[in-house]
């Protein structure tokens, strides 16, 4: 999140923005729970290392799958950045983006989680697949906009 804090600090009219972890400190900020039918809720702990260690800790054999699933999230995630970015600029300006250069970001929404999962990150138990289709969103921190009061 820290590669968007200067676009942040330009938009928030001068007041700080500081980012906070969600969850809290008695739940190991805990950003998520996902119940897969009787069983107790998976957590899911704030911070990319808690999020690979926790599942890696209960599905050791998908520990290359897990790795993989987060390197594809990050070059997913870095691939949206000209997107996003160019919702700056007037409409022409945005279709040249999207058709020379955001080939690669439309690719990646426009594929369903599950066939991601079981294809090209090749997850073999449906549990660990299960959990992270079910996961609301893969943000680890959150921003707050610290008022001057």
């Amino acid at each position: 999140m820290e590669k968007y804090k200067a676009l942040f600090d330009l938009v928030s009219t001068g007041k700080m923005v500081e980012w906070e972890k969600m969850g809290t400190v008695e739940d190991g900020y805990c950003y998520d729970e996902i119940k897969l039918g009787d069983e107790a809720p998976f957590k899911f702990r704030a911070g990319e290392e808690n999020f690979i260690g926790d599942l890696v800790a209960e599905f050791p054999s998908e520990e290359k799958a897990i790795k993989e699933y987060v390197r594809l999230c990050k070059r997913a995630n870095k691939s949206a950045d000209m997107y996003f970015y160019g919702k700056m600029f007037p409409k022409f300006i945005q279709r040249l983006l999207n058709k020379y250069l955001n080939a690669e970001y439309f690719g990646y929404v426009q594929e369903r989680s599950e066939r991601t999962l079981s294809e090209h990150v090749k997850f073999y138990e449906r549990k660990p697949r299960s959990l992270i289709c079910n996961v609301r969103t893969h943000t680890f921190t959150r921003a707050r906009v610290l008022l001057d009061h």
